[in-house]
């Protein structure tokens, strides 16, 4: 099965080229000796021990710490039937004028969507209501550059998503367009480590970044190749048929004869998994 394997990068490897996001201490705990991985359970009774394995140099535990942070602290959890609830009132009371992807908020396609985000929420969000209700001083980006600075693809894949929060408007990011720049550069970078280590995330993350409204120069080759490749994961089997059959014609569509092409043989190269990561598809 392709990309089921997990060919992490090995802690402190990527470090040099990414830089640190996390101060001076990040790089003193890429070197330091590696720990023992904190057992799986509910978030907010192994936040604490998280925490002191992410300080004492854990990837994975720094990594489960930012994406609970990046997707979590605004989370407000409803049980499923109050939610289909929501969206129902929310039909009837809207009609077409609430759009999403152009479609009235109705549409069996955007319901799909919003049932499927409500489900996804659960999974990552479950039993951190103590993160929501005290939580840390650092944020996602600090965990989760730290966790990306040791090796972990599944970091690496989600720094493009909590590296721009914090300008939330044209006139900041024009102000900060050196640091801006930078951290476009180490996205990239952390992108394609992500992809070499055989991340599904990453490939998905890859073909959002060269779409139309992504933050990478539109490349529709490039958006539907590494869209093809994901869609051969476990990961792309959690998603709803209709978004993504109906995300596969629309990038078919903006894509010309020759740029279908070029897609197909780089989802070939990309679904070719290489013991050597300096063989795999340059990014």
């Amino acid at each position: 099965m392709l990309f089921a394997w997990r060919a992490h990068v090995p802690p402190g490897r990527e470090a040099t080229a990414f830089g640190t996001e996390t101060g001076a201490g990040a790089a003193t705990h890429a070197t330091e000796k590696p720990v023992a991985r904190v057992p799986e359970g509910p978030f907010d009774a192994m936040r604490s021990q998280l925490e002191v394995a992410a300080d004492a140099g854990d990837a994975d535990a720094a990594f489960r710490l930012g994406r609970a942070l990046a997707h979590c602290i605004d989370y407000t959890p409803l049980p499923g039937g109050r939610v289909s609830a929501l969206i129902a009132e929310l039909v009837a009371g809207a009609g077409d004028a609430i759009r999403i992807g152009g479609r009235p908020i109705g549409d069996d396609r955007n319901i799909d969507l919003l049932l499927f985000a409500h489900s996804e929420a659960s999974r990552l969000c479950a039993d951190t209501e103590g993160l929501r209700a005290n939580p840390p001083a650092k944020d996602a980006l600090y965990y989760v550059s730290l966790a990306a600075e040791r090796g972990h693809p599944e970091a690496m894949a989600l720094y493009p998503d909590v590296a721009f929060r914090e300008y939330t408007s044209l006139a900041a990011l024009v102000d900060a367009a050196d640091e801006v720049e930078r951290r476009r550069n180490r996205a990239t970078q952390m992108l394609s480590a992500a992809v070499r280590a055989g991340e599904p995330a990453a490939l998905l993350a890859m073909s959002r970044a060269h779409d139309a409204h992504g933050w990478l120069t539109p490349d529709p080759a490039r958006a539907l190749g590494f869209w093809l490749a994901f869609s051969e994961t476990p990961m792309y089997r959690r998603f709803p048929d209709s978004l993504t059959s109906e995300h596969v014609r629309k990038l078919e569509q903006t894509a010309s004869a020759e740029e279908r092409s070029h897609a197909r043989v780089l989802a070939r190269e990309l679904q070719q998994p290489a013991a050597d990561t300096s063989k795999a598809p340059r990014q």
